[in-house]
């Protein structure tokens, strides 16, 4: 049996795995952000799928998949799942910045905007430095 033919088997459970995995990274804070290359997200995507595939419990996952028909809905509800978990990490870290925004806007700050790398839009300066903030707490609790 050669390396193609074993590898076979594991195509279809570590494409749901991917998908999902994709779908989680499209909206986790600190791993979206702007000053990061598209080469290294894709690559960040396809190692920490590559890590996750071993320790998925094998009863899970389907070996096979007849069709593409099949394989399609699943596929999209796996990114739709891990699009959603990405949504509910970033709410509380949007939630703090903008708690920022209007704490800045009622202190006189509105005028005061700067860029925002980590969401690609400009923001208060105090939203920005309690995104930040949130963003490093966010960090060392192991929210990554």
């Amino acid at each position: 049996m050669d390396f193609a033919t074993a590898l076979i088997p594991h195509a279809v459970p570590f494409a749901l795995v991917f998908a999902r995995v994709t779908g989680l990274f499209l909206l986790t804070p600190i791993l979206t952000s702007g000053s990061i290359p598209m080469r290294v997200r894709v690559m960040l995507v396809v190692s920490f799928a590559a890590a996750t595939y071993p320790f998925v419990p094998a009863g899970v996952l389907p070996d096979t998949i007849g069709s593409v028909w099949v394989l399609g809905p699943l596929l999209v509800s796996e990114l739709a799942i891990g699009f959603v978990l990405g949504v509910f990490a970033q709410l509380p870290l949007v939630a703090v910045q903008m708690a920022g925004y209007i704490m800045g806007y009622q202190m006189g700050l509105a005028i005061a905007s700067a860029y925002n790398p980590e969401l690609d839009t400009e923001s208060g300066v105090i939203g920005q430095l309690l995104f930040f903030l949130a963003a490093m707490v966010f960090a060392l609790i192991g929210g990554l």
